[in-house]
């Protein structure tokens, strides 16, 4: 009877508590777990082999897979960064045209000179992250031109931490929520304030990027939309650029930024971004 246990125990349920607990580090994600392969059976010999076989089998594909996701959201996440506006190009020559018209060659100079660095800043854009400082110049460098166009119709302000400036962030992160605040919320009956805060988080790992206006806020479905949907707000690019944002966000920091929409009783519209502090 002993003997027959311990040929029973070595033949049989070894094996098998050795497949059992394979498959238990398999469901818990170990993929470099493989079985021995001993002669003292054909079949657990032959089984064995299928098993570590498929293994490798599942972690390449599952390697492929996740290589091919990589591709497709760094296809993505370029094609977010390179989307430019054509009525804001359009209606910036215009406006030149119109500046030619009365001879004021200074603001035509100066509008020109800004719409230089402001293509030159998009069109090298195409990395993942850029200076904060070179950031911030871009987006000040977009509201002097909104400014040229709307005279005297809003006033911006810039605070950040000197020792913040050469961090790393997304191009285009902050210029396009400040972009947001001049299409929905600039009034030519009242001036419009737009303030961005930059400073750095009680958890000094992360960055809060704070961009504020004066306007009337978001409309409620809008606010309910931007805080707990994923997709644009509508197909026709209505504030598909803080879509843009987000998604750029999800990519770039796979889930470890947080951007937040929200209205402010007596100020306006405010959104709160909170990312990585990457000095590079």
């Amino acid at each position: 009877l002993c003997l027959f246990i311990f040929i029973m125990r070595r033949v049989f349920l070894q094996p098998i508590n050795r497949i059992v607990t394979a498959m238990k580090k398999l469901r818990q994600g170990n993929l470099d777990t493989r079985l021995p392969i001993e002669q003292n059976s054909t079949e657990f010999e032959v089984m064995n082999e299928q098993f570590n076989r498929m293994i490798s089998e599942i972690k390449d594909l599952k390697i492929n897979v996740y290589e091919e996701k990589l591709k497709l959201q760094r296809a993505e996440l370029k094609h977010l960064q390179l989307q430019i506006n054509p009525h804001f190009f359009l209606n910036s020559l215009n406006i030149i045209y119109n500046l030619a018209n009365v001879k004021d060659f200074a603001i035509i100079q100066e509008m020109s000179k800004c719409l230089i660095n402001y293509f030159r800043f998009m069109f090298r854009s195409n990395s993942y992250f850029v200076n904060l400082k070179d950031e911030i110049k871009h987006t000040a460098n977009y509201l002097r031109i909104q400014q040229l166009r709307f005279p005297d119709t809003f006033h911006y302000s810039v605070e950040t931490q000197a020792d913040l400036e050469k961090c790393k962030i997304p191009p285009l992160i902050i210029q396009t929520i400040a972009e947001n605040s001049i299409k929905h919320a600039i009034s030519l009956d009242e001036r419009l304030n737009i303030h961005v805060v930059i400073n750095e988080d009680e958890d000094s790992d992360f960055i809060n990027i704070k961009i504020q206006d004066t306007g009337e806020g978001f409309p409620e479905d809008v606010l309910y939309a931007l805080e707990f949907e994923d997709s644009p707000i509508a197909s026709e690019g209505e504030r598909i650029g803080i879509w843009n944002v987000k998604q750029r966000l999800k990519l770039l920091y796979k889930g470890n930024s947080a951007i937040h929409f929200s209205n402010e009783e007596g100020i306006g519209a405010t959104v709160h971004v909170r990312i990585p502090k990457i000095l590079m």
